[in-house]
């Protein structure tokens, strides 16, 4: 059988937890190619050039052919046909496809039916849509793939889609945190000198940084400990408002703004924090606790039905 692989958008680093999932994924793919004799091809944009060079083994398709507008979808079938794809998996639930063709889905989160009023899940129209496109593709999914009981449960209940077609596939631990070079990697010396707590999250207003930047402010005054913060992440509108916050806290030298950072530089900050925080409004459900869990340090629990299981 012929299976397309969706991917939106460019997938590129900046996309942080996105990108390590999808390219996670793709390699497990990889791998698995000599032990099935199905077919596994890239349906994606060509602006996706990092997955592209670093997945040359997948035949590609360029979606970004089809023009948009009324008939889209029956085009990309006409090409998914013509190319003789038979299934596709949705690599994210916002992926290009057609319903013409029988497909599989991931599924994050269905935050807009859980905080209908958080702003970034209802702002500006965003309830509508999402609840449009999630209306649309689950109910139609063969499969929906998601990573842990709690996510089927709200599946079920929220889009009457039959549990027997709901499948939980646990997050995956990323192959670098596997990868023996990383585990045994020791630093060049520290690069923050104090203690630090150490969040990768990219600047949503969700991720909550506040939250840390009060905890952090109320430990150095309550106990005397020089505790710092590392965040590292792009920013998605919210950066210059927490700069302003710690700056506010007194803790402009303690809050350590970092930006997208490399993947070594990511390693070298698991190894070294004294622990990660999560301080999620909403819950990602990705792959940042497995990385805690599995490889390098004592990442604190989360109290959300989410994170049981959600990390494997």
């Amino acid at each position: 059988m012929r299976v397309g692989i969706q991917i939106a958008g460019s997938a590129n680093r900046l996309a942080g937890g996105e990108y390590t999932f999808v390219t996670n994924l793709l390699g497990a793919l990889t791998r698995a190619q000599k032990d099935t004799s199905h077919e596994f091809l890239l349906c994606c944009h060509e602006r996706a050039t990092e997955l592209l060079s670093k997945f040359t083994n997948f035949e590609a398709i360029d979606v970004n052919q089809i023009p948009s507008g009324k008939g889209w979808e029956a085009s990309m079938a006409g090409l998914l046909h013509w190319h003789g794809i038979q299934f596709n998996l949705l690599m994210q639930h916002w992926a290009p496809t057609t319903l013409d063709v029988p497909y599989a889905t991931h599924l994050w989160d269905i935050q807009h039916r859980i905080n209908p009023w958080f702003p970034e899940v209802s702002y500006g129209g965003a309830w509508e849509k999402r609840e449009e496109l999630l209306s649309h593709v689950l109910r139609r999914a063969a499969v929906v793939i998601v990573g842990s009981e709690a996510s089927r449960d709200e599946v079920s209940h929220y889009y009457q889609v039959v549990r027997e077609r709901i499948r939980i596939l646990p997050f995956p631990v990323p192959d670098f945190a596997l990868d023996p070079a990383s585990v045994h990697w020791v630093a060049n010396g520290r690069s923050i000198s104090n203690d630090f707590l150490f969040y990768p999250a990219q600047f949503w207003a969700h991720k909550n940084h506040v939250l840390l930047l009060e905890a952090c402010r109320q430990v150095r005054n309550d106990f005397s400990w020089n505790l710092d913060l590392v965040f590292v992440g792009s920013d998605k509108g919210n950066e210059a408002y927490l700069r302003d916050y710690a700056d506010r806290l007194g803790l402009t030298a303690a809050v350590h703004f970092l930006g997208h950072v490399r993947q070594k530089k990511l390693i070298q900050f698991y190894r070294e924090a004294f622990c990660l925080a999560f301080s999620f409004l909403m819950w990602p459900r990705k792959s940042a606790p497995a990385r805690s869990l599995r490889s390098w340090l004592p990442g604190p629990c989360v109290g959300h039905p989410w994170g049981a299981g959600a990390v494997g």
